[in-house]
């Protein structure tokens, strides 16, 4: 049996608190990365057991961990004008190799690319295509 193995990082950007920002970070278990611009982002790559964005926190107060939306959080964190941008890229095995990509403004609005599209692009070129998975 295979594991998911999945990388993750975000852009550069401006978020209105940092140190409420940082705290955050820290609490979802990601790592803050910093541009000579002063700008924050996140990524995690700590290790590679399936890790991508988490979906979950560990909430002190139920000893229990409760479902997030990353990307929803930072947004709120977010300056007026800014859009953080989460790119995962993840394998298991070379039985499946998998990109997603999700931009987020400070409002919630929300943009996605999946590198499975290409699948329904590549009929535009001709009837004779196949997945690239196992």
């Amino acid at each position: 049996m295979a594991n998911y193995c999945a990388l993750a990082r975000s852009n550069y950007f401006t978020v209105k608190d940092r140190s409420a920002f940082e705290t955050y970070v820290a609490d979802v278990n990601l790592e803050l990365i910093t541009n000579r611009d002063g700008q924050v982002g996140v990524m995690n790559a700590g290790s590679l057991d399936g890790a991508g964005w988490p979906c979950q926190r560990y909430d002190e107060s139920t000893d229990d961990y409760v479902d997030i939306d990353v990307f929803a959080d930072i947004a709120e964190h977010l300056s007026d004008g800014q859009v953080a941008i989460f790119i995962e890229i993840g394998w298991e095995k070379m039985r499946y190799l998998v990109g997603h990509a999700v931009a987020i403004n400070n409002a919630g609005e929300c943009e996605t690319v999946d590198l499975n599209e290409i699948n329904g692009h590549a009929t535009r070129l001709g009837t004779d295509t196949t997945a690239a998975e196992y």
